[in-house]
């Protein structure tokens, strides 16, 4: 199955949190000061000719920093997410050992379970485009990316992944570039 992120592995399977729409991605772009209103209605009608998701369009036609993108598409995939925390809790015995603790809290995910064949793992907004470059070298069928917040997910990763002196706060702090 394709995405419009381009990615065919990665189902989007949220649910949304109300019925207000998710801000869409050009909207973000142009919210994080990338492009202008002006670029995003050439980029859209490039995106139209081509067929391309919107942050390849604006990649390669207006040169965006695809960490932008990235950045962009990771807020808008929060924005449609629920609140995860009871669903933490519900755990496959194997499924925690699918990463390694280190692996665990250096990429910021948890395997979680299976549902109907896709490992469904949580993560953090901010590391969403790390986890998914990350589970994609690691898990050779679907993944089910759930978004969650910091405390709740070094909660379950201490539980699950015990590693002396982790914390939520290691968990957000930005890697050095």
């Amino acid at each position: 199955m394709r995405r419009s992120n381009g990615c065919p592995r990665f189902r989007d399977t949220t649910r949304r949190r109300s019925s207000m729409k998710p801000t869409r991605i050009g909207e973000r772009l142009v919210q994080l000061g990338a492009i202008s209103r002006t670029e995003l209605k050439k980029a859209i009608a490039q995106q139209e000719n081509t067929g391309q998701p919107l942050g390849a369009v604006c990649e390669e036609l207006l040169g965006v920093d695809p960490r932008v993108v990235e950045r962009a598409w990771a807020e808008q995939y929060a924005e449609l997410v629920a609140d995860l925390e009871p669903r933490l809790r519900a755990f496959d015995a194997e499924c925690p050992g699918i990463v390694s603790r280190r692996q665990a809290w250096q990429f910021a995910v948890l395997p979680l379970r299976y549902e109907n064949g896709a490992l469904v793992v949580a993560t953090l907004a901010e590391r969403l485009a790390q986890a998914r470059r990350f589970l994609s070298t690691l898990v050779p069928g679907a993944v089910i990316l759930l978004v969650t917040d910091a405390a709740s997910l070094a909660r379950a990763l201490q539980k699950h992944h015990p590693f002396p002196g982790m914390s939520a706060d290691v968990l957000t702090r930005r890697r050095a570039a």
